[in-house]
């Protein structure tokens, strides 16, 4: 074999290995990278995991529910039930509320859905303090909504007070009083909340 015949299926074998790592990245990134998850309440969720950007973004059927996470892929133990009735349904995932009163699956984003959508904003109040995450995220909507506003402020003095045997229709459980950690984060959130509330 010469010299010419050996370079030519080099690079044929070059060009077949290319185009085959270009395959499995790109079966990797947009096929892979989507999966549906079932829930424990039968709802179904459409995930997508962008590795360039380490985000997760979620979507429902039928639905106009779009919602970009930070957490890594997103698996089916992520999505925490919090009520399932026939008019109502509520997750939370990576510290957000995720809910469906009828009209397809949604976000508690801000005051004005916490107000609008009462169903779905008193079952978050009821498990606020169940994560520090899921207070972090939620509890100056509650402060700044109409409906709810003066029951977290309740909330807020009551946990910079260290008054936790009154705060367990909030979701805190001994075990979050006594991981440190976590408490120390709502004490945060909590100081931060009420701080914010005294400017307005």
């Amino acid at each position: 074999m010469n010299l010419k015949k050996t370079k030519s299926i080099i690079i044929f074998v070059l060009i077949i290995l290319m185009i085959s790592m270009l395959i499995a990245f790109v079966i990797d990134r947009f096929i892979f990278n989507k999966h549906t998850i079932k829930t424990q309440y039968g709802d179904v969720f459409n995930v997508e995991y962008d590795d360039f950007k380490s985000e997760s973004i979620i979507t429902s059927p039928d639905s106009k529910l779009y919602f970009t996470s930070s957490m890594d892929k997103i698996k089916k133990d992520d999505f925490i039930g919090l009520e399932n009735t026939s008019g109502l349904k509520v997750y939370k995932v990576d510290g957000v509320a995720i809910f469906d009163d009828g009209e397809g699956f949604e976000l508690l984003t801000d005051e004005k859905d916490v107000d609008s959508h009462p169903g779905a904003a008193k079952v978050v109040l009821k498990n606020i303090l169940s994560d520090s995450w899921l207070f972090q995220r939620n509890i100056k909507d509650f402060v700044n909504s109409r409906t709810y506003c003066e029951q977290s402020k309740r909330i807020l003095e009551l946990i910079n007070a260290e008054a936790y045997s009154k705060l367990s229709d909030y979701g805190l459980t001994e075990k979050t009083i006594n991981d440190s950690q976590e408490l120390n984060k709502i004490k945060q959130a909590a100081k931060e909340a009420a701080g914010e509330k005294k400017k307005d």
